[in-house]
Parts: structure tokens; C-alpha cells; sequence
């Protein structure tokens, strides 16, 4: 059953970049680069998501601030599309270890909500590296914050150097087990700080030949 929701259904999200190989300078670390996001999906706009470096280069943060799914229908889902051009330095390389999902729930009995989020880089040709998923569920009478960790056993990788695009592709969706109409089910991944509903910790390597 849960598979089947999972393929399904397409926080703060925390993403811990690994080393890959020998560690960089600082000097370097901050040489990366993060362009304007460009943001797609039925779920969020342009205005309602934020992306976020820190100003030494190490994390960023994801700001969502109209990311939320109420319905009563037996199962319906929104998604968000987030692109964030990033430029590596020659002979560097980042991958994402780890993902933590953050949002909130209430349901009824007999049905579940759904968090998740996909991660890849795409370099300027278009040519994808293997992206890896990340996803929580909640089952029967629920009401309260959701988060949820889920270690990579093999890092989603970027190319290496250059410009590219780390593609991070979420979803919140909702699903009734009940044949008769119940009542309204909410998820939402809106972010409820400063913290962003997304944040990631950077490290950078050089690149394995």
C-alpha cells in the first residue's frame, strides 16, 4: 500500500552536501554561486517562494508562504518545481547527502497526507544526473507538525564545475480511504520561520577524475 501511495502522490527540507573526495579551501567554498531561482508548478508562484544563500556561501534556505493543500475530495496533490542556476569552480564538485522534510498535517480518520521531494542536478545540454526521492506519509486521525529525514546511501551528485541546475522537485498531497464524503484534509509545507521550509548545509570537494 505504501508504495503504491508513494508513486502516487509526486517543509524545511535540509540538505547536507558531501564530500566526495579531498576537501577544498574555504577560499574556494565561497567561489559557488547560486543564480535567481526560477519557480513552476500548480503549488507556488514566483512571489511565494524564496530562495536563499547565506551570505558566506555554506547553506541556503527554501521560504514557502502559500504552499498548502485543503480538500475534501478522495485524493488530490499540488507541486512545486524549484531551479536554481549554480556555477562551480573548475575542479569542484557538490552532492546532497541527506533531506529532511518539514510541514504540517490534519486529517481525519481513514486518510493520509503525503510530504515529499526530489532532488537532482541537469547540467546546460540538458543531460540529468541520477536524482534520488525523499518522502513521509501520515496515516488516520493526525494533527501536528511533520518532519521526516531521509538518509541517501549514495549522494545525489552535481557535475563537475561549470553552470548547472539543482532541480528540487516537491509535492504535498492528500488521500481519503473513505468511500462517503469526509471531511476536509490539510497539508502544507508553508514555512513557519526564518528558517525556511528548505535548508541546506554546503560542502564542497574536488572533483573524482
Amino acid at each position: 500500500m505504501t508504495k503504491r501511495i508513494f508513486l502516487i502522490f509526486f517543509g524545511v527540507f535540509q540538505f547536507t552536501f558531501l564530500a566526495s573526495a579531498q576537501e577544498v579551501s574555504k577560499e574556494d567554498l565561497d567561489r559557488i554561486e547560486f543564480g535567481q531561482a526560477r519557480i513552476e508548478g500548480q503549488g507556488c508562484s514566483q512571489e511565494t517562494v524564496q530562495f536563499v544563500p547565506s551570505p558566506d556561501g555554506g547553506s541556503f534556505s527554501i521560504l514557502f508562504t502559500d504552499y498548502t493543500l485543503e480538500s475534501k475530495r478522495s485524493f488530490e496533490a499540488k507541486s512545486c518545481r524549484i531551479l536554481v542556476p549554480v556555477r562551480l569552480p573548475r575542479g569542484q564538485q557538490i552532492a546532497i547527502e541527506s533531506t529532511d522534510l518539514r510541514g504540517f498535517m490534519a486529517l481525519p480518520a481513514k486518510s493520509y497526507g503525503i510530504l515529499g521531494a526530489h532532488s537532482r542536478f541537469i547540467n546546460s545540454t540538458g543531460k540529468a544526473k541520477l536524482g534520488r526521492w525523499a518522502s513521509t506519509w501520515v496515516r488516520g486521525e493526525f494533527l501536528d507538525e511533520v518532519f521526516h529525514r531521509e538518509y541517501f546511501k549514495k549522494p545525489v551528485e552535481s557535475f563537475c564545475s561549470g553552470q548547472q541546475w539543482l532541480e528540487i522537485y516537491t509535492y504535498v498531497g492528500q488521500m481519503s480511504l473513505q468511500r462517503k464524503k469526509s471531511a476536509t484534509r490539510m497539508v502544507t509545507m508553508d514555512s513557519v520561520d526564518s528558517a525556511g521550509s528548505i535548508r541546506g548545509a554546503l560542502r564542497s570537494v574536488e572533483c573524482q577524475n
